[in-house]
Parts: C-alpha cells; structure tokens; sequence
C-alpha cells in the first residue's frame, strides 16, 4: 500500500502533460515488465477531475503552489528593488572616501608646503624665524586665555 504519511503523492502536484507523460512512463514499464511487446506511443488524459473526497485536498495543493509562487515572485521583486538601491548607495560611498582621500592629500601637502617656505626663510635669517615661530605659536596658543598685563615698575 501507499505510504500517507509522505505528503501528497507526486501526481498531485503534475500538470495535467506532466501526468500524461507520467502515466505513459508507468504503463511501459508494466508492459514491459510482462514482456508483452506493446509500445505505449502516447497516453491522452481527456477528464481530469479529482475525486469528491479529495477534491479539496486538490484545491489545497494547487493554492499552496500558487502561494509559493506568488512568495517567489514578490521575493525577487524585493531583490530587483533592494540590490541595485545597495548597490547605489556602495558607490556613493567609496566616492566619498575617494574625494576625502583626495581631500587630505591636498591639506598635506598643502601643509608641507608652509613647512619648506618656513625652512627656507630659517635658513636664510635663522634667529629672526626662530623669534617670528615663537611668536606665532604663542599667540595661537594664548588666543583663548585671558590674559593680564603687568607693567614693569621702575623704582
């Protein structure tokens, strides 16, 4: 006997050519099991209903399939809409990184350019950039904190 705690059988789930093809293979195989010399040429199924007993067995499976298929179908919708937004949203970003990159390359060499004009004013009046230097960086470091003057007194 069948075996139901399988699921449906394979059948169920066939179109109707499927079936056709299905039920040929089934009866050559028998033919041929017997030896009987009979060739199966075509198998043409003209009224396919499912028995009343298992008719809405039927309608369950053919609704699953349709349920999958419409499953499927919104999946790769989802997919063609997600990827191509991903993908997008990839190549603003290493545009991004490569314009910052160029970006610091720039401030760098921007700042080593400031140093080598420093260096060769150094060179040429060492004492007068060493005091130029060290009045610089003690105003941008003192900008920020109040400062108070006392004169010097002369007695």
């Amino acid at each position: 006997g069948r075996d139901l705690n399988t699921g449906f059988p394979k059948e169920i789930e066939l179109d109707s050519e499927e079936m056709q093809e299905a039920a040929a293979d089934k009866l050559q195989q028998i033919l041929d099991l017997y030896e009987s010399g009979i060739h199966i040429v075509t198998v043409k199924l003209q009224d396919v209903h499912a028995p009343g007993e298992v008719k809405e067995a039927f309608e369950r499976v053919a609704s699953a399939k349709e349920d999958r298929e419409r499953l499927i179908n919104e999946a790769l919708g989802k997919y063609n809409q997600e990827i191509p937004k991903a993908r997008g949203e990839a190549e603003k970003t290493i545009r991004q990184a490569e314009a910052y990159a160029v970006q610091r390359i720039k401030y760098a060499e921007g700042d080593a350019n400031r140093f080598l004009q420093r260096l060769k004013e150094y060179k040429k009046v060492k004492q007068v950039t060493k005091d130029r230097l060290y009045l610089e960086t003690m105003r941008d470091t003192l900008r920020e904190i109040e400062k108070v003057v006392i004169p010097e007194t002369k007695e």
